[in-house]
């Protein structure tokens, strides 16, 4: 069976409107996939009733992400109309991360309201730390944790992150003003949010993908420090762990 069939079936299994759309026309319904006319009419072989015997597969699967945003799920209601979302179909035809994919319905479906859309990016920072795996760095080159983001948010995001999660309701609008933000994975998969520099969080993206060591130095002389304090930052931040490099892994 091909991936893209495969992929097809699972959006059937989770989505009713998808499996009435396909039986009238399969073809119309899966004209963004590479299928064949035999493939197609598979889909339409079984009885059109097979594919919602199983009534809880969308709740449990719902659970397991309200379990990964759980301040952005106490700001809105339970989103089980994403697995009938373009955003649902599209992940699962383009084989991305459910999780990942949930925080960008909840921003598009409910980003209007105050604060929902900087805690749901909050919680899918850690939802990306939770799937990272480690850079292997050459020699020379350092990069940033794979357990670590740098982000700007809203200022208070931080404080109301930590309301939501407690069961509180946000204090009025998002304000205008952006505060930067360091996010550390914890070893129980929440996040460590902590404030930074501008500086510190431009310096640390520029390592989001491997680079020389010399060259990240040079970023730091950019934003304001001498060739000296430049190396020591590096240093101290390669001590930290914040920075990984190939004696450090």
């Amino acid at each position: 069976m091909s991936q893209p069939l495969q992929r097809v079936i699972v959006r059937m299994l989770y989505d009713p409107d998808f499996v009435i759309a396909v039986y009238q026309d399969a073809r119309a319904a899966t004209a963004d996939v590479d299928l064949s006319d035999d493939q197609r009419g598979w889909l339409v072989r079984p009885d059109r009733r097979a594919w919602t015997i199983d009534r809880q597969r969308r709740a449990r699967t719902l659970t397991a992400l309200i379990e990964e945003y759980p301040a952005a799920t106490h700001m809105v209601d339970p989103a089980d109309a994403f697995f009938s979302s373009a955003t649902f179909h599209d992940c699962i035809q383009q084989r991305g991360s459910l999780a990942i994919a949930y925080g960008d319905y909840l921003i598009d479906r409910f980003g209007h309201r105050a604060w929902v859309s900087p805690i749901t990016r909050l919680e899918q920072t850690a939802a990306r730390l939770r799937r990272a795996a480690p850079a292997k760095v050459a020699q020379g080159l350092v990069v940033l944790n794979h357990r670590v983001l740098a982000l700007s948010e809203p200022t208070g995001s931080a404080a109301v992150y930590a309301m939501a999660l407690r069961g509180g309701s946000p204090p009025g609008e998002c304000s205008a003003q952006s505060e930067p933000l360091l996010a550390e994975l914890r070893s129980d998969g929440s996040i460590d949010l902590s404030g930074a520099s501008a500086e510190l969080v431009r310096l640390l993206n520029a390592a989001v993908t491997p680079i020389a060591q010399g060259d990240l130095e040079a970023v730091a002389r950019q934003l304001g420090c001498s060739a000296r304090e430049a190396r020591e930052l590096i240093a101290e931040l390669l001590h930290d762990g914040l920075l990984v490099g190939a004696h450090h892994d």
